[in-house]
């Protein structure tokens, strides 16, 4: 798993790999496990801002892997690509994810409480 780990932070992986599998798969798995554990902790509003919380924190160092690898990928990859346009388009969407983590946990941090976010 590490060295799984590794080879996309490299960018070793096409970038359709790196997108596909590492970007959206994971993105789809993680937000739905976080979902189901976070409607469990619904009732308990001090667990639940906890956990969100955390859920914020810990989506940071994934989509700084995901992001940093997508463009490595892109970088090593585009001379081979037929359309280099592609694998731009992903190193944006990925960094925009990035950034989007970022600004929520600054959002948590220092402007909403995520107890809001039930009502």
């Amino acid at each position: 798993m590490i060295s799984y780990i590794k080879r996309h932070f490299k960018g070793e992986f096409s970038i359709a790999q790196s997108f596909w599998i590492n970007f959206i798969c994971v993105n789809f798995s993680f937000n739905f496990l976080a979902t189901f554990i976070a409607l469990s902790f619904k009732e308990d509003k001090e667990i639940f801002s906890y956990f969100i919380l955390n859920l914020q924190l810990l989506t940071c160092p994934i989509s700084y892997w995901q992001s940093f690898g997508i463009y490595q990928s892109y970088l090593k990859h585009k001379a081979q690509m037929k359309i280099p346009f592609w694998g731009l388009l992903a190193s944006i969407l990925s960094f925009l994810s990035f950034f989007g983590s970022i600004y929520g946990v600054l959002i948590l941090l220092f402007g909403v409480e995520p107890t809001s976010l039930l009502k």
